[in-house]
């Protein structure tokens, strides 16, 4: 586990466990986006994907399906909010 990753246990109400794990450097990524020159937005786009998201990233983060699809249409025309599903849906879940 990376020391910018979390993970916690968390009871389920059918008394499993959910193993939950959060990336913060992939947050960090994310908000450090918000601040950046609109010319160099485009470029940090592709490295946060190349990065986290796609299918051979050096540091992947497991986002939802449904969140993963906003984030590939949000893309098509990078801005600083292109990864906000993305970031929401920062979490590995596992259920026991």
């Amino acid at each position: 586990m990376n020391r910018l990753e979390v993970r916690y246990l968390r009871s389920c109400s059918n008394g499993g466990m959910i193993i939950i794990s959060i990336n913060f450097r992939f947050l960090e990524a994310i908000q450090e986006l918000k601040s950046l020159p609109l010319k160099d937005v485009s470029g940090r786009c592709s490295e946060i994907w190349e990065e986290y998201l796609a299918e051979e990233a050096s540091c992947p983060v497991n986002i939802d399906a449904h969140s993963m699809d906003i984030t590939k249409k949000n893309l098509l025309t990078p801005d600083r909010w292109s990864f906000d599903a993305a970031k929401v849906s920062n979490r590995f879940i596992k259920y026991d």
